[in-house]
């Protein structure tokens, strides 16, 4: 069992750009489940992927 998360740069990676994620809980096989997904905006890419993972998490927490 394992939990994947997937963030995708739909920004065209300019320096600030905005993240689609997905989080799924499984194997990443056709029986893995999409427990969350969503939309970070507006990510400064030069604060590195630490702030934007942190976002990710405030963002889906908040989802809830």
């Amino acid at each position: 069992m394992s939990l994947i998360i997937t963030i995708r740069n739909i920004s065209n990676l300019a320096p600030q750009s905005d993240y689609e994620y997905t989080v799924l809980i499984g194997d990443g096989g056709p029986r893995s489940r999409i427990i969350a997904g969503g939309l970070v905006t507006g990510h400064e890419r030069s604060d590195g992927w630490e702030k934007l993972a942190q976002k990710v998490i405030d963002n889906a927490s908040k989802s809830k």
